[in-house]
């Protein structure tokens, strides 16, 4: 036995450099412009290459070595990664795309619907008709339209944006998304807690934040005064710009996003069980709060049985419901 040597890549950044190494790229380069370079010799690496692009774009069963367990390996991590990163190249790609005008307005307001024969009207209808014919979710387009307008929002370049997104696509999303509430379209920031952003701001610059206490004491002592509002918006914008720095260099996507959820915005812990006595479904919400010290502890838990009317449940309803919910005690009911 042998302790294994592969390791997957930790970022987009990893992955393409090591990704080049194994197309032997960079020395096909050098060989390119090397006059002492012969022509088997270059046969021979563009073959190797060849060989590498095909295996990855063929839509034939993949193969394995057998006896290189590591360079399957290592092939698996390839393929997961660089999908991901392809799949939000897309995204971005698409974006940077709905912003090209022509004459002023947005270009696909000047071509036709192939479908209807006039000139797209709006921007839902073009992204809807993009999504339709390439067979990807409209949902995941929009959000991640909403995600890079919020980022561009609070003061990100597009380039900056792109990254934070490759780094954690979920968790970015989702900080933003609970984070305040956003103007639709175009992703300006228009509420937000004030002590959310007293909180964050105590967690990234610890006894540094007296100013930021000011415009938050202010908001709080003004909720209906509108340039109070604006003037804690403003100053919330760098410091969710931290939190979201914070999340993308997070090990964990999850562990990034429950620290947001429940350290950060202090929401209740949900949990979905299926009660087999009850023969029905099972909420679990779980309140953490702080002591005096500081230290967070469980202060409430309500167990919530959704009992139906009916004497049983049909079991391809709870079959259906234990598929499409994350059940806690799945596993139990499969044995």
């Amino acid at each position: 036995m042998k302790k294994l040597a592969v390791r997957f890549t930790d970022d987009a950044e990893q992955e393409v450099n090591v990704f080049l190494q194994d197309l032997d790229i960079p020395n096909l380069l050098e060989l390119i412009s090397s006059e002492d370079t012969t022509a088997d010799t270059m046969k021979q690496r563009t073959a190797l290459l060849l060989k590498n692009v095909v295996d990855m774009f063929s839509i034939n069963l993949p193969q394995v070595t057998g006896t290189e367990n590591e360079l399957d390996l290592r092939k698996v991590s390839r393929d997961v990664n660089l999908s991901k990163l392809l799949r939000e190249r897309a995204v971005f790609r698409f974006y940077r795309l709905l912003q090209v005008k022509n004459g002023g307005t947005p270009f696909y307001m000047h071509v036709i619907n192939p479908d209807t024969d006039v000139p797209f009207a709006k921007q839902e209808e073009f992204v809807g008709w993009v999504c339709s014919h390439a067979h990807v979710s409209r949902g995941f387009i929009f959000q991640r339209i909403a995600t890079i307008d919020r980022a561009l929002s609070l003061g990100f370049s597009l380039d900056d944006v792109f990254k934070l997104v490759l780094s954690k696509p979920y968790a970015i999303q989702e900080t933003l998304h609970e984070i305040g509430k956003w103007e639709r379209g175009t992703g300006r920031l228009l509420s937000i807690n004030p002590d959310v952003v007293m909180k964050i701001a105590d967690h990234l610059t610890p006894g540094q934040n007296d100013d930021v206490q000011l415009v938050v004491d202010n908001a709080k002592d003004n909720p209906d005064q509108q340039e109070a509002q604006d003037k804690l918006t403003e100053a919330a914008k760098p410091i969710i710009s931290g939190l979201l720095r914070q999340v993308a260099s997070h090990e964990r996507a999850k562990d990034a996003l429950d620290f947001v959820k429940y350290d950060i915005l202090e929401k209740p812990e949900i949990n979905y069980r299926w009660n087999v006595e009850l023969g029905a479904l099972e909420v679990e919400y779980i309140v953490t709060t702080k002591d005096e010290n500081g230290t967070n502890y469980i202060s409430q838990v309500l167990s919530i049985p959704f009992i139906p009317d009916i004497k049983e449940l049909p079991v391809e309803v709870r079959d259906d419901l234990v598929r499409r919910l994350p059940i806690k005690n799945r596993l139990e009911l499969d044995n």
